[in-house]
C-alpha cells in the first residue's frame, strides 16, 4: 500500500475538477491506497461534501482565491492600452514570495515519503496560481525521486483568449525553462499527464510531450450499481419547494418569489456553475422558444453556485425575467447529496438536461444525467458530444451558434417577437424533448440504455482498468 498525496486549489466544492478530485479519492482508495489531500481551499462543509475517509492539509496560500485576493491573477495580464495591470517587479516578487512559502510546504509534506503526487490542473493552466506552478516546477529538481500525475486540461496555448492577453513580460519569466515549449504543457520525464480524451493528447503530443508520459482518461463518476435507480414517487412537497425558489431578480441581493410549477411543466436543466461559457442566455432563449412553439410552461433552473461568475449570473437573471422564462435558481442551497436527489426527482417530470457550453472539458453535468436517466441536449461544440455519441449515447446535439448570434445582437424585446420556427436549431429541440416528455416508455429505455454507458465507460469500475498501470508506473 502506497500513500498517494493529491493536490487542488480547492477542494469539495460544486466546479467539475473538486467532483473529479473525490471521485479519483474513492478510486484510489478501493484499490488499496492510502490518500492524502493537499489543499488551497476545502470548501467541503460549505457544499455538503460527504464525511472525510482521509487526512487533509490545507496550504492557505495555494487556495484558488488567493491570487484573487493579493493581485497576482490580474497582475498577470494586460489591461487597457495593453498597459499591464501591475507593475512586473512587483508582480514578480509578490509570486516569488508565494511560491517559496507554498514551495515550503509540498516539502515539509510531500517530500517526507516516497509516493507520488497527483496534482489538478495547476501544471498547465498556470495562470489560475503562477505561484503554485512555479513552487511545482521547483520542486521536480528539489526532490529528485517524485514522480508527479497531473490531471491535464488544455494547455494555455490552446487558449488565445487568455494567453494572448498574458504581459510579455509575465510570459518570459513563467515560461524560463527548458521543459515547456511556447506556452504548452510540461514535458518532464517525471510528469505523467492524464488527458480527458484523445484529441488533447494529439494536443500534448504536438508540444513534445512523450506519448509514454500521457494516459487517456475520460472524466468518470461513482456507481453503486450496473442497474440505474429510479424513484417510485416524488418526494413530498417538491415541487412546491422548487416553485419557491423562482430568482426574480438580482440588484445588490438575490429576491425570490414564487411561480407555478406542475407536473405539467416542461423543465430544462443546466447542472452548471454560472459562468460566460456555459452559455446560459443561450439554453434560456432555446427553451423560451420551445415553448413558444408548443405553449407548453416551461422552467429553466440552474443547480450551481454563482461564486465563480456572479456578474454573469446578475446577467442572466435578468434576461431570464426579461424574456418571460420562470428562473429557478438552486445555487444558494447546493449540497452534492442535495444535486443527486433533485436529478432523482427531476426524472419523474418532463425534464432534460442542457448543455450549451461554448468551450471546456468533459462537462460532468452529462455524468449526472447519465447516472440520474434524464434526457440531454448537448453542444455539438464539445469534444465530449463525440465521445459518447459513438458508445451510442442517446442525446440531442445542437451548435447553439445561431442561437448565440441572436442573443448577442438583439435587444430582448426583439427576441421576444422572433418567431421560433424561423430560428436555426429549435425545431429539432422541441422535436427531440416532445418525443421524450410524450412517451414515458422510450424515455426509461433511453435511461437505461444511458446509464449502462456511463457504467462501461465513465465509472470507477471502467476507469480502474487505465488508471492502475499509470499508478503502477509513478508508485
Amino acid at each position: 500500500m502506497a500513500l498517494i498525496d493529491l493536490l487542488s486549489v480547492r477542494t469539495g466544492g460544486p466546479d467539475g475538477i473538486a467532483g473529479q478530485f473525490d471521485s479519483y479519492i474513492s478510486l484510489i482508495q478501493s484499490m488499496g491506497h492510502e490518500v492524502r489531500e493537499l489543499t488551497g481551499c476545502d470548501e467541503g462543509a460549505q457544499f455538503g461534501r460527504k464525511p472525510n475517509t482521509h487526512e487533509i492539509i490545507t496550504i492557505p496560500e495555494a487556495s484558488y482565491y488567493e491570487p484573487l485576493k493579493n493581485g497576482h491573477f490580474m497582475g498577470q495580464f494586460l489591461g487597457a492600452n495593453d498597459v499591464p495591470n501591475m507593475e512586473f517587479n512587483s508582480w514578480k516578487n509578490g509570486v516569488l514570495k508565494q511560491k517559496d512559502i507554498i514551495k515550503g510546504r509540498l516539502i515539509d509534506t510531500v517530500g517526507e515519503h516516497d509516493g507520488p503526487l497527483f496534482v489538478f490542473n495547476a501544471m498547465v493552466l498556470w495562470t489560475s496560481h503562477p505561484a503554485l506552478y512555479l513552487a511545482l516546477r521547483e520542486l521536480m529538481d528539489d526532490i529528485p525521486n517524485l514522480n508527479v500525475i497531473s490531471h491535464s486540461a488544455d494547455p494555455l496555448a490552446e487558449r488565445p483568449q487568455i494567453y494572448n492577453s498574458i504581459s510579455p513580460e509575465v510570459l518570459e519569466f513563467m515560461l524560463d525553462n527548458e521543459h515547456e515549449t511556447n506556452g504548452g504543457p510540461i514535458k518532464h520525464p517525471r510528469v505523467n499527464h492524464i488527458n480527458l480524451n484523445y484529441e488533447t493528447m494529439g494536443i500534448f503530443l504536438k508540444y513534445g510531450v512523450s506519448e509514454s508520459n500521457i494516459t487517456v482518461i475520460p472524466d468518470f463518476t461513482i456507481l453503486n450499481s450496473d442497474q440505474i435507480e429510479i424513484k417510485e414517487s416524488l418526494d413530498d412537497k417538491f415541487l412546491e419547494n422548487l416553485s419557491k425558489r423562482a430568482l426574480v431578480g438580482f440588484n445588490g441581493k438575490k429576491t425570490y418569489g414564487h411561480v407555478d410549477l406542475t407536473d405539467k411543466t416542461k423543465f430544462a436543466i443546466a447542472g452548471v456553475r454560472t459562468v460566460g461559457r456555459k452559455r446560459l442566455k443561450e439554453g434560456i432563449l432555446a427553451h423560451y422558444m420551445y415553448g413558444q412553439m408548443t405553449g407548453h410552461d416551461v422552467a429553466f433552473v440552474v443547480t450551481h453556485p454563482d461564486i465563480d461568475g456572479v456578474g454573469y449570473h446578475k446577467d442572466v437573471v435578468g434576461f431570464a425575467n426579461d424574456i418571460g422564462v420562470k428562473y429557478i435558481y438552486l445555487g444558494d442551497e447546493f449540497t452534492h447529496e442535495g444535486l443527486d436527489t433533485f436529478y432523482q426527482n427531476m426524472f419523474l417530470l418532463d425534464a432534460g438536461l442542457i448543455v450549451s457550453s461554448s468551450q471546456g472539458g468533459f462537462e460532468n453535468v452529462y455524468l449526472d444525467g447519465g447516472k440520474h436517466g434524464l434526457a440531454t441536449v448537448g453542444t455539438t461544440k464539445l469534444n465530449s458530444f463525440d465521445i459518447l455519441s459513438q458508445l451510442g449515447y442517446q442525446i440531442h446535439g445542437m451548435s447553439f451558434d445561431g442561437i448565440e448570434h441572436l442573443v448577442k445582437n438583439l435587444p430582448v424585446e426583439e427576441l421576444a417577437k422572433l418567431d421560433p420556427q424561423n430560428v436555426a436549431e429549435v425545431e429539432g429541440y422541441t422535436q427531440y424533448l416532445d418525443g421524450i416528455f410524450d412517451d414515458p416508455g422510450k424515455e426509461r429505455t433511453e435511461a437505461k440504455v444511458n446509464y449502462r454507458i456511463i457504467y462501461d465507460n465513465f465509472s470507477q469500475h471502467s476507469t480502474m482498468k487505465k488508471f492502475a498501470p499509470l499508478l503502477d508506473k509513478v508508485i
